[in-house]
């Protein structure tokens, strides 16, 4: 509750019961202890060191956070490259042993050709969806 000022009290205790209330409240702010019993400096010290040290732990699990997704876009950017290395050595395949000298699908390559071409389209289109 805050004094008012009354013919009995004097301006310099209402600023010292303000200045008590103050230190308390910067107190209060700290873990406590007798290191801060009424040492507003090095209480207002501490409450700043604690808060740079909370931003900066932030600001360096950002960091490592960005690090770490570049890395997985890295990864993931590597599997498509694979992926389509793979689909292209499969046509390659299919035009080697699966076509006769016209050009057209030999008559057992048929199914497996269909079944080769959907799995690496499919697969290669679920590659390129993925985003860490």
């Amino acid at each position: 509750m805050k004094k008012e000022l009354t013919p009995t009290t004097t301006k310099g205790e209402l600023l010292q019961d303000e200045n008590d209330k103050l230190k308390r409240l910067l107190h209060d702010l700290t873990p406590g202890g007798s290191e801060f019993y009424n040492d507003p400096e090095y209480c207002a010290k501490w409450v700043r060191e604690s808060r740079q040290q909370h931003h900066y732990s932030l600001a360096r699990q950002i960091v490592n956070l960005k690090n770490e997704r570049q890395k997985l876009l890295d990864s993931n950017q590597k599997l498509l490259d694979a992926l389509e290395q793979a689909n292209k050595m499969m046509w390659d395949l299919r035009h080697s042993y699966c076509e006769n000298e016209d050009g057209y699908l030999k008559d057992d390559a048929q199914g497996w050709d269909a079944e080769v071409d959907i799995l690496v389209s499919e697969t290669i289109k679920n590659a390129k969806n993925i985003q860490p």
